[in-house]
Formats: structure tokens, sequence, C-alpha cells
């Protein structure tokens, strides 16, 4: 099973720590009653995402600039992120094919462990180089930028490595619903090769598409039902996102098959394996590193962004073929489009 619980805090250890970012949750009392969405917690993560905006475009104007004003490391990670991700992603797109990049920056810190707001900048401007290069660099057709997200890691000459990785990919229309069935989203005829090097249909490998593909559709279908709408005149982004991978026997239910040498997924258990990851992803997921996708905090809830089911190949026991499944957690809020335009990368 392997985790990642990226953006928000970074542990300013001098030690061999790999900072993990992550939201800082605050967990609800048992039988308390929920109260509604603060709207003064939200308008003040918006602030700081306009404040730091700002920030970037003052030096902009004034490339000489120099200023002695500093911010935490946490800040600079989440300040970086947010703007990018407000300003250049569409997590709510449907993707069929993505890449990745990842590239690292350092960054140095002050006596007391923070980060001058110009080398904060400077940072957020390369980044943005970075992954502007990486996105147009590849061939992919119709593509749209999904999400960026950061690890920092404090070093022991004074600095700090901020890894990035990013992802982009092909966005199309999204899937059609199925027609409803009793079992699940998959019906008779629904019968797929398990993915990665076996593709097609079981009857007839010529057929585009492979299990994983099927899933991912219908797991859109699920997650983009739950996309909170924004108002007239404000669009949807999601801040505090962090991604969770899951694989392997501590997950039953992602198993494709039991044989190396059947590839073929009927579509009764295609349904299984759909019901499986929904309940990860879902419910297993949430419970085990405690937040919650139905209580509200001080500040919003958190929603599934997106989920992906990839191949991943035999188990190391070498009886099964297995899948992993990156689902994407966040916050959402609004903002003005008039403030925040979204800008094609």
């Amino acid at each position: 099973m392997k985790k990642l619980f990226l953006i928000a805090i970074c542990a300013m250890g001098l030690a061999t720590t790999v900072a993990v970012v992550s939201c800082k949750k605050e967990k609800e009392p048992q039988g308390k009653v929920k109260v509604p969405q603060a709207d003064a917690q939200m308008q003040a993560e918006i602030d700081r995402i306009v404040g730091f905006m700002k920030q970037v475009e003052i030096r902009k104007a004034n490339p000489g600039m120099k200023s002695a004003e500093t911010m935490t490391l946490d800040e600079a990670v989440n300040n970086i992120v947010d703007l990018f991700n407000v300003t250049y992603t569409e997590p709510m797109a449907y993707y069929t094919e993505s890449e990745r990049h990842e590239f690292t920056l350092s960054v140095a810190l002050t006596a007391d462990g923070k980060v001058l707001v110009d080398d904060v900048v400077a940072a957020y401007e390369q980044a943005l180089a970075n992954a502007r290069e990486a996105y147009h660099g590849s061939t992919l057709p119709d593509k749209a930028y999904q999400r960026l997200m950061v690890t920092c890691t404090p070093q022991r000459d004074g600095t700090a490595d901020l890894k990035f990785d990013g992802k982009y990919g092909t966005r199309t229309d999204q899937p059609e619903p199925p027609k409803p069935h009793i079992d699940g989203p998959f019906s008779v005829g629904d019968d797929w090769q398990c993915g990665g090097p076996y593709t097609g249909k079981c009857d007839d490998t010529i057929v585009p598409g492979d299990a994983a593909e099927k899933l991912n559709e219908q797991l859109f279908i699920r997650i983009s039902e739950d996309y909170p709408v924004a108002p007239a005149g404000k669009r949807t982004v999601f801040i505090n996102e962090f991604p969770f991978e899951f694989s392997g026997s501590e997950y039953p239910g992602v198993f494709y098959t039991e044989d190396l040498n059947e590839t073929c997924i009927g579509w009764m258990y295609m349904n299984d394996y759909y019901a499986g990851e929904v309940n990860h992803i879902y419910r297993t997921v949430p419970e085990h590193n405690g937040f919650s996708l139905t209580a509200l905090y001080s500040f919003g809830r958190y929603y599934v962004i997106s989920a992906t089911v990839s191949y991943e190949g035999p188990d190391i026991t070498g009886l099964y073929h297995t899948h992993k499944t990156e689902v994407l957690y966040g916050r959402s809020c609004y903002v003005d489009e008039d403030e925040f335009m979204f800008e094609e990368l």
C-alpha cells in the first residue's frame, strides 16, 4: 500500500525527514451537530491566495524590487501551489490520457526558518516556466493541466528543496452515463481485458478500451455527481489538495484476476471491482486517515476531485494482475471570475 499526503505542511526538521505536505484537519466531536460552512474561513483562504497573486504582480511590475518581508515555509508551499492550481488547472475535466513531470527547486531559509517573499515569488515563476515547458513539449492532443503538487524537504545547508509533481492530459467529452442496471454500471457484454498490455473486449480485442479505462469512466461519472456548483459569476476551485494511492491486499476488491493466464474481466466482476473502488475512495481511505467526505469543518468539506485506475502488472506472488488507484482529494471554494480569471498554460 502506498500513501501520498502532499500539500500544506512542511516539517522543519534537519534530519532526513521528507516533509509530507498535508491539510491540517480538524476533527469533529462525536455527536456534534454540523454547522454550515464558514464563509469567513473560505474568504480568508481566498484572501491569502489573492494576497500572494498581488505579490507576484508587484514584482513583475518592478523587476529590481527587493524586500525583507518573509513568510513561513508552509505558507510558501501553499501559496505557490494554490495560486497555480486556481489559475491554470482544470481538475473537474474528464481525461483519457495523462502524463506527469517532476522538477525540484531550492529556496533559501532565513535564520528563523522562514522564506523571503522575493524568493517565494521567484520559485513560483520558475515553477510556472517549468510546467509550461513540459506542457507545451507534450504531444498529447487537446491538453489541459490537471494539478500541481509539492513536497518539501529542509536541507542541512539552510535551504529547502521543493519537489514539484505536475500532471496534464487529454481532455475529452464526459462519458455517457450507463443504462441503469441492478448490479451496477456494467451489464451483459461489458467484458473487458484487464488493461496494460491486455486491451479490447474479451471476445474482440480489436475494440478499443480495457477494464481500467471503463472503470475510470464510471468513477468519473460517480465523482462528478458531487462536484459543487458555483453561484453565478463565480467558479469552483479546489485548494489544500492531496493525493492518495492504494493497491494490494490491504485494499481487497482492487485485484482484477486471480490467474495470470486469465486476463478477461466479466461484466459481473467489473461491477464488483467498481463497488470496491467506490467503497475505498469514499469510506476506507477517509476512515483510515482521519478525515470525512460528509462532515463540515470550520472551512468547508472535503471532496473527491478525481480517481484514476491503472494497470500495475503481476503482484509479487505472481498470482494476480493488480491495479493501483490514485485519488485526489481537496476542499472547494468559489472565486470571482473577474478576480481569478482562468488562464491557459
